[in-house]
């Protein structure tokens, strides 16, 4: 069985800011030696809250509705998963730290 997911504009907008934002920091780093901490911080917390957005809007919002039309407790799964991926995170930043920590004189990890 496929479900399909209505996507609305407003995600594809936020794509696009995204987009944009991540072009502006890419070039400054080339086009400038130094630039201000201000400056730096405005593009970085504009594109986080884009991507966010991003996600609730394409991802969270879309589960929530699915769960609710399969008859799950409609918030339950959304939750789960987003919980998971955040374990997920933590736990592959752990490992990498570790991992990367224990490189030998030729740049080869032991694990």
């Amino acid at each position: 069985m496929v479900y399909r997911v209505k996507l609305n504009s407003s995600s594809t907008n936020c794509n696009y800011l995204y987009l944009v934002c991540n072009s502006i920091r890419c070039n400054d780093s080339v086009l400038f030696k130094t630039i201000n901490r201000k400056v730096l911080d405005t593009i970085l917390g504009f594109s986080a809250g884009v991507m966010i957005a991003a996600a609730f809007w394409s991802l969270i919002s879309p589960s929530i509705e699915l769960s609710s039309e399969l008859g799950y407790i409609s918030w339950l799964l959304p939750a789960v998963g987003f919980i998971v991926g955040g374990l997920f995170v933590l736990i592959s930043d752990k490992f990498l730290d570790k991992a990367l920590k224990n490189k030998d004189s030729n740049g080869r990890l032991f694990m």
